[in-house]
């Protein structure tokens, strides 16, 4: 047998076979059935009806119809193999008030089902059915399987059923309780005597059509081609009971590129586990003030499925796809396979797991769309300012560059809500992209297989008036996972972000989401490379703010830089910001640059500083490659900073932390600094830095420098020339002989002592200085030896857990070249804490508050301003932004509540970071309370004020 029949073959085993049966629901009517026939009805699946309109067929939108209009019933259902005959045959008598013209020849080929007509062009069909003496045989070629399926067309005309009060209704039993009923309404002429004197002539006038969807509460059915349901406006609820279709006919003018399938009312579809294909560059173009929803009410029925587990992260998704279900041999998606490295806490470290997952999308809801590369008109969905897309399930996917982008011209914002489904990109571009001013919210749904210079799941745009700022992305559940940031180049351009890259705006984590297996793909941080590109997970840049209280950054990759966060670059616009407060970062690769979890770069400010131990913060697992595949030592790449690489003139302060059982190659498996840093370890809120291991092998490069290091270069001759002194397992920094002298004390997080030795003596590090080649070079090695009693009481106040990194070269758990900053200083850039609290009040019918309620956490939400500039004229607040005051006022971050009984307040605690204030001067903030959905509340609109002053020292 050939290959043709061989897939033929195996195609039939997955048919459904589909037929007819009708009973009249308003006549009393009862379908007689020969002894032989077969009764079908508690098998029909789906049943549609389309109509002919201008000489194609249209859902059926309940229109009244007049005499000879051509029916067309699209019908499916699964049928026992036991209910064929030995010819693999069945035959059910139709009803009376059905006519359909007798005939011997096959009048119809019946098609395999998966969702639509199989494409049997090359495969041949797989049955075939007649119609004689009233009744209608279907014969099946070759059945296999217990249960078959097919899809079957049955054409009449309106003349040719009978009709009670000009309306018929056919009811079609399905396997769910209740059946698919169609309601076909039949227009009629009356006759009316004109009372005008100079003319009695009986004119002849057509009664109104009847208007669709009469409840309100059912959504209207549609099928087929709707064309002219777009041009006249689509307008409440819709249910796909069939393929439908869109065309670049609703315009009229095929030269004409913008063909937008315009949103001017509130529309909700349902996809009902069937296609909606948008042929010929057609979209949906969200209006100001408009909101559109999607769903598919099928969606449990294509759920992920869990295949495997892998030891590889960064793990692009693969999307499958097929003609062979679409006559009009699009390639839609059949499967997707996406990968998410899950984090799970372990005392002081995770355990992580990648995971592969498939999802069959043979009978789930899908939208195909084929846009061109115009702006404006390049997403599937565009959402003008002020418009609202819901996505709560179903399948997207665009042949063109993006799935959603938000309009970034006009006033007020445009906001898409995804809380389930797929976005599935075809790796041409962003899957989504978000222009400034806009909201995207996060908390479910997966975003995947995106492609482009930069964001390849979403680019956050920024906007050309500077003042506006860029996009908010939400995120508070969900999964980015799949997506690629590509090609390589010099620091004049960026190509970073495989996950979400932020241009501008603000970024919020939260929750359960998931920014997972993402990958900046090319690049290395060879000589002159400078490490310039990365973020496999995120990479923002300029003054993007990222905040990540909760979530989890797990599994990315990146070719350069960043495996999971890269904040800030050297040279850039603004500063780039890190709140860390909570969440996971975990199992994230730096191949041949800096940071494998997080890289603060060189315009990057950060804060890691848990809201408490309830809310932990796990920076683990993570590693740097750099200098691994780049030959001998005297090429061996940069730094290194298996968990975190601070930057040069990056800024980073660490609070309440816990660094241990992290590995590197080189030396400071704990903590490693370079010269053009500056290190400062406090005993308050600092950090225990125990149980690292350092094997002192290898050293730094450094990126773009064809030479060695010097300074830690020297110390590796050292420490060769030393072996039996391993003293930097856990601390290690190195300078050039000529510079400022650097001192690390005892003191550990909870008031212990680390017990340093090495270049240790009389409570304080000395600096060991060594000439090697010509070259004299200062630095310090030490190895911690704390008490368990300390250790204990370290871990009791820890909140922040740096463990389980590696690093090829230095700093397994950090490395800094940068500004780091380990607990509080008095002396250096201290941190302010802001703590507040709100009442929840209940008032009387008399207006007086009566008692406080009890508040859920994270009930309300909160956000803290910068201001900067004039101040004369005093801001005010509406709860979403400030509609007066002189100045400037930049988002800093935002926070919520805690829990709170009926008897006590719900706290807000905030932090300030240190690298909004690292000059001398006057500083003043704001603290504001954000309205929310539920309008049962009223909220409070009063603004605090914080001010304090920053001197310089001495």
């Amino acid at each position: 047998m050939g290959k043709g029949n061989t897939s033929m073959k195996k195609q039939v085993g997955k048919i459904i076979l589909c037929l007819l049966t009708i009973t009249m629901v308003f006549v009393n009517f009862t379908l007689s059935t020969k002894a032989t026939d077969y009764d079908l009805s508690q098998y029909i699946s789906q049943v549609a009806l389309e109509y002919e309109k201008d000489g194609s067929y249209i859902a059926y939108d309940q229109s009244a119809l007049v005499d000879q209009t051509k029916l067309r019933f699209n019908i499916t259902a699964a049928l026992p193999k036991s209910s064929l005959d030995v010819n693999n045959s069945i035959r059910l008598t139709m009803p009376d008030h059905l006519a359909l013209e007798d005939t011997v020849a096959p009048v119809s080929a019946i098609y395999s089902y998966a969702g639509e007509s199989h494409d049997y062009s090359r495969d041949g069909p797989i049955g075939s059915y007649t119609v004689k003496d009233h009744q209608i045989t279907v014969t099946i070629n070759n059945p296999q399987d217990d249960t078959l399926n097919v899809y079957l067309q049955i054409n009449t005309t309106l003349n040719q059923l009978t009709f009670t009060n000009n309306e018929v209704t056919l009811a079609f039993s399905a396997t769910s309780a209740t059946s698919t009923t169609i309601t076909i309404k039949k227009a009629t002429e009356t006759t009316e005597a004109q009372t005008n004197e100079t003319q009695t002539t009986p004119r002849t006038v057509k009664r109104a059509p009847l208007k669709a969807n009469l409840n309100a509460d059912d959504p209207n059915e549609i099928s087929g081609n709707i064309n002219d349901l777009v041009k006249s406006g689509l307008s409440g609820s819709y249910k796909l009971v069939g393929k439908t279709i869109v065309t670049w006919e609703i315009i009229n003018d095929p030269a004409i590129n913008d063909r937008p399938i315009n949103i001017n009312n509130d529309v909700t579809i349902d996809l009902n586990g069937n296609k909606l294909q948008l042929y010929d560059k057609t979209y949906f173009y969200i209006k100001s003030g408009k909101h559109l929803t999607i769903l598919d009410s099928t969606a449990n029925n294509y759920q992920p499925v869990e295949k495997e587990t892998t030891s590889n992260i960064g793990n692009i998704s693969v999307v499958e796809k097929s003609t062979q279900d679409d006559p009009d041999k699009r390639e839609v998606p059949i499967k997707l396979t996406y990968y998410v490295t899950k984090a799970g806490a372990n005392n002081t470290t995770t355990t992580d797991t990648t995971k592969k997952y498939t999802v069959d999308f043979t009978h789930a809801g899908r939208i195909f769309s084929e846009t061109g590369e115009v702006g404006n008109q390049d997403s599937t969905f565009m959402i003008e300012k002020g418009g609202t897309l819901d996505f709560k399930s179903g399948v997207a996917y665009n042949t063109g560059p993006h799935i959603v982008a938000t309009k970034g011209d006009e006033t007020g914002t445009a906001t898409l809500n995804l809380s389930g489904g797929y976005l599935i990109g075809n790796r041409r571009s962003n899957v989504i992209w978000n222009n400034a001013g806009n909201v995207l919210n996060i908390s479910g749904g997966v975003i995947t297989n995106g492609y482009a210079e930069n964001g390849g799941g979403i680019y956050n745009n920024d906007a050309n008036n500077s003042a506006t700022g860029g996009g908010t992305i939400n995120m508070t559940g969900g999964y980015i996972t799949g997506n690629e940031a590509k090609l390589d180049g010099d620091q004049n351009r960026r190509y970073s972000g495989g996950g979400i890259y932020m241009k501008s705006g603000i970024l919020n984590i939260s929750g359960d989401a998931y920014i997972t297996n993402n990958t900046k793909s090319s690049g290395n941080s060879t000589f002159n490379h400078y490490s310039v590109h990365g973020g496999g997970g995120v990479a923002a840049d300029n003054d993007s703010q990222v905040n990540m209280s909760g979530g989890y950054v797990t599994g990315n990759n990146s070719n350069e830089a960043g495996g999971g966060l890269y904040i800030g670059y050297y040279s850039q616009d603004g500063l780039a910001k890190l709140t860390l407060t909570g969440g996971v970062i975990a199992s994230n690769i730096a191949k041949t640059g800096e940071g494998g979890g997080i890289r603060i770069g060189g315009s990057g400010r950060g804060v890691i500083r848990a809201t408490s131990k309830d809310n932990p913060i796990y920076i683990t697992n993570n590693t740097t490659n750099t200098g691994s595949t780049e030959g001998t030592n005297e090429s061996g790449g940069d730094w290194g900073g298996g968990g975190i690489f601070v930057q040069e003139n990056g800024q980073l302060n660490i609070m309440n932390a816990i660094i241990t059982k992290n590995t590197a190659g080189g030396f400071g498996a704990g903590v490693s600094a370079c010269p053009t840093g500056n290190t400062s370890i406090n005993t308050d809120q600092g950090a225990a830095i125990y149980n690292n291991n350092a094997k002192g092998i290898h050293y730094s490069r450094g990126s773009g420098a064809s030479e060695k290091k010097n300074e830690d270069y020297v110390a590796y001759i050292y420490y060769q020339n030393n072996s039996n002194n391993t003293n930097y397992q856990d601390y290690f920094l190195a300078h050039a002989a000529n510079a400022g002298s650097y001192t690390i004390t005892n003191g550990m997080l909870g008031g212990g002592s680390e017990e340093y030795q090495g270049t240790f003596n009389d409570g304080k590090s000395y600096e060991q200085h060594y000439n090697a080649d010509g070259v004299e070079a200062k630095f310090i090695g030490l190895t911690a030896n704390p008490s368990q009693d300390d250790i204990n009481i370290a871990l009791a106040k820890a909140s922040t857990y740096i463990s389980g990194n590696h690093s090829h070269n230095h700093g397994g758990g950090i490395m800094t070249n940068g500004m780091l900053t380990l607990g509080e200083s008095n002396e250096i850039y201290p941190v302010f804490h802001v703590e507040a609290y709100k009442a929840f009040m209940l008032k009387s019918a008399l207006g007086n508050t009566t008692k406080n309620l009890p508040m859920a956490n994270d009930q309300f939400k909160f956000a803290l301003y910068k201001h900067t500039g004039d101040s004369t004229t005093l801001p005010q607040w509406d709860g979403n932004e400030f509609t007066a005051g002189s100045g400037t006022n930049e988002p800093v971050a935002e926070y919520f509540n805690e829990a709170a009984n009926k008897d006590h307040l719900g706290r807000i605690y905030a932090s300030i970071p240190n690298f909004l204030y690292d000059n001398a001067g006057d500083y003043t903030f704001y603290l504001v309370e954000k309205d929310s959905d539920d309008t049962s509340i009223t909220y409070d609109h009063t603004i605090y004020k914080i001010q304090f002053t920053v001197y310089a020292s001495g």
